[in-house]
């Protein structure tokens, strides 16, 4: 009986490959890959072809061109992400029959009510002028949160309302998938706000993320030999700490590049003019840093002597910037590829010859906005000082100025000081 047992046991198929333990079709490492060199050329031209619109539309278009293609590609790497969703969940060969109304009239109301929160914020506390020279677009502002929260409700009401006998367990999948990829697209919008604080603070994270990437793949393409990560099987350790050398020191010399330029350095503080010129930060002055008494020592000893470097303080920031790109922004490519074998795709899209969709380019660079956005908050943004604040008064119509002093002079008047 046991021998029928073991026999029948041997004839049973093998079960089939689990797509988080095997790695998917292509899945090996370039200097393995037979067609590497074919796949090198295809991401090699479309790297250039990407780059170079980047810099036409910097050059000709400004900061709102900037802000057009930030919203284009949130709008389409959320049509990705939804898409993945239709076909994982099966929408189709549910839905054919009974089909749920609405659903996808919740998800673009969702998107809408974050991008309009977002987007909205960042205008109006950097344009406040504009909006208040218009009595709709001032109750825009004052009432920007709570229009925001009203679309978000109009949705959560409008999916209760559409839920169906049957389908609640798939209505409530597809309402956390869209909920997530909301997670996933919205901190991109920190580029928006980057962008106003200057272009410097939008082209320095970005170009990291590309230069990161391209060296990554360049160094694992000759030099990869030790797989860094199971959940993306073509990065290496040495794809790794080749990209992160070179991030760095791309990260100081480019910084300098585009402190030379005041377009770049200037944040935008009128709506309807592009920053041509403005005060020279201190972030781009030559300054002196005395070194360490230990590394005097050490660079005597080679018969180096140097007391001090000179820099700008930029450089400094750019070098805090290029490790965070090369060490921790890849993670957000890792958290794709999880995600990727986790549902059995290779990429997020193909409209990206060699690249993969909107999503697979964008993944690192949510990261990197978000951290630049908090970056620039916490240790570059210049404290309010009674001078700043006199030059932001001076910049509001005549009748904003005249409020804010009646406002002032009133409460003057009962503290008793005039």
């Amino acid at each position: 009986m046991s021998g029928a047992t073991n026999r029948k046991q041997k004839a049973e198929p093998a079960p089939a490959d689990n797509p988080e333990t095997t790695p998917s079709k292509g899945e090996v490492m370039l200097k393995d890959n037979p067609d590497r060199w074919k796949s090198w050329w295809v991401r090699t031209w479309w790297s250039l072809i990407m780059v170079g619109g980047f810099a036409f539309l910097i050059y000709y278009g400004g900061h709102f061109a900037l802000v057009g293609l930030i919203l284009f590609l949130q709008i389409f790497g959320m049509r990705e992400l939804m898409e993945i969703r239709h076909s994982k969940l099966k929408l189709d060969q549910r839905l054919r029959n009974e089909p749920i109304p609405y659903y996808k009239f919740i998800d673009v109301l969702l998107f809408f009510s974050l991008v309009y929160f977002l987007y909205g914020s960042y205008f109006m506390s950097r344009f406040p002028d504009f909006f208040m020279a218009n009595p709709f677009l001032n109750n825009l502002m004052v009432h920007h949160s709570f229009i925001s929260f009203g679309f978000v409700i109009i949705g959560v009401v409008a999916f209760v309302l559409t839920l169906k006998r049957g389908f609640y367990k798939l209505q409530f999948k597809q309402l956390v998938w869209t909920t997530m990829a909301l997670v996933a697209v919205a901190p991109s919008s920190f580029h928006v706000a980057n962008i106003f604080n200057g272009l410097i603070w939008f082209l320095l994270p970005t170009s990291l993320i590309i230069c990161n990437d391209i060296t990554a793949f360049i160094w694992g393409f000759f030099r990869g030999r030790t797989p860094l990560i199971s959940v993306s099987p073509k990065k290496t350790w040495e794809g790794f700490i080749g990209a992160f050398g070179s991030t760095v020191v791309f990260a100081f010399f480019f910084s300098w590049y585009l402190a030379k330029f005041s377009y770049f350095t200037c944040p935008k503080i009128d709506i309807f003019s592009h920053p041509t010129a403005c005060p020279v930060s201190p972030l781009y002055v030559w300054t002196d840093y005395p070194l360490p008494e230990l590394v005097i020592e050490i660079l005597s000893k080679v018969g180096i002597h140097y007391s001090k470097i000179t820099v700008m303080p930029v450089q400094l920031h750019a070098i805090a910037f290029g490790v965070f790109s090369s060490i921790i922004a890849p993670f957000g490519g890792f958290l794709a590829s999880g995600f990727k074998r986790a549902f059995d795709i290779k990429d997020f899209g193909n409209v990206i010859p060699g690249h993969g969709g909107i999503v697979d380019r964008m993944d690192c660079q949510v990261v990197m906005s978000l951290f630049t956005y908090l970056y620039y908050v916490n240790f570059i943004q210049p404290q309010q000082t009674v001078e700043t604040i006199i030059a932001a008064i001076a910049s509001l119509p005549i009748e904003n100025q005249l409020q804010i002093y009646a406002h002032l002079r009133h409460s003057l008047q009962i503290a008793g000081v005039v």
